[in-house]
């Protein structure tokens, strides 16, 4: 069955030096990821090879975790609404959890639909891809910062609601009546199981 599958997409198993390596008919650079998985192919010899053949990086980040602060909406100078947070992601150390602090940005509609729906300690996922860059601090010196940028958001858990007569009903403000509630490039969509 597996040399079936192999040959199906054509890929044939060969040996060279008692380890297991593979061939392809269709030249790597005209493969795709999918054909690969297509055919149940877990050498990490192959992947590698795919990607350096290809000459294509890979960046893209998926994290789930819980905000620690309430996001705020801001603007640019170029008028692009823009927001930031900080999403606190488990991590297993040893027998004790600790979690790591991990920046996120998010822009567009993205970030208004962050602001509207999120706040302190909900459980979110995201997935974008992780932006490095520089800046001169107020001593002059070159600083480097790393963060993610949210391209999909997934709320994971409701926004708590408040019991304080004295705060604000804004109707923008209230949970969805869904547990979950994806929003992909600044677009909700729907609940999806």
């Amino acid at each position: 069955m597996h040399k079936i599958e192999l040959r199906l997409c054509g890929v044939t198993p060969f040996r060279r030096q008692s380890s297991l390596f593979f061939h392809s008919s269709v030249p790597f650079r005209y493969a795709s990821l999918s054909e690969i998985e297509f055919c149940h192919l877990r050498s990490e010899t192959l992947f590698l090879t795919l990607l350096s053949e290809r000459r294509e990086s890979m960046n893209n980040v998926t994290l789930v975790g819980r905000l620690t602060r309430d996001p705020e909406e801001r603007r640019t100078l170029s008028n692009y609404y823009l927001t930031t947070f900080t999403l606190a992601v488990q991590r297993p150390f040893q027998s004790e959890q600790e979690a790591d602090f991990i920046r996120c940005v998010a822009w567009g509609k993205t970030a208004s639909h962050i602001v509207r729906y999120c706040t302190k300690g909900m459980l979110v996922a995201i997935r974008g891809r992780i932006e490095t860059y520089t800046y001169q601090d107020e001593s002059d010196e070159r600083r480097f910062m790393t963060q993610v940028v949210a391209e999909q958001v997934r709320f994971l858990s409701r926004r708590p609601v408040t019991t304080d007569p004295f705060e604000s009903d804004d109707s923008d403000k209230k949970a969805t009546s869904d547990d979950s509630l994806m929003i992909v490039r600044g677009k909700q969509m729907e609940h999806i199981p």
